[in-house]
């Protein structure tokens, strides 16, 4: 019997500590994130310059992130929109 994989999100140590200093927000940001990986060019989009990596921004939040062939959401760096500046 084959078992379904079930996307994971998978970070850097980097990105956790970021989390932890975020909070509840930036998770909640990244589980959306995981739901519906998938550019949708209104949040999400290719990033042109880095192959294979999509940027989320929604003036709150700035998160870039790949989309593995597994499903699985390899999770670059997230911050605040107003810590980018």
């Amino acid at each position: 019997m084959a078992t379904e994989h079930i996307p994971r999100l998978l970070m850097s140590n980097g990105v956790r500590y970021s989390l932890n200093r975020l909070g509840i927000l930036a998770w909640c940001v990244l589980f959306s994130i995981l739901l519906d990986p998938e550019p949708d060019d209104e949040y999400k989009h290719h990033f042109a310059y880095l192959s294979g990596t999509i940027v989320f921004s929604d003036g709150e939040w700035l998160a870039a992130y790949k989309l593995l062939d597994n499903g699985d959401v390899q999770v670059d760096f997230i911050i605040r929109d107003s810590d980018a500046l």
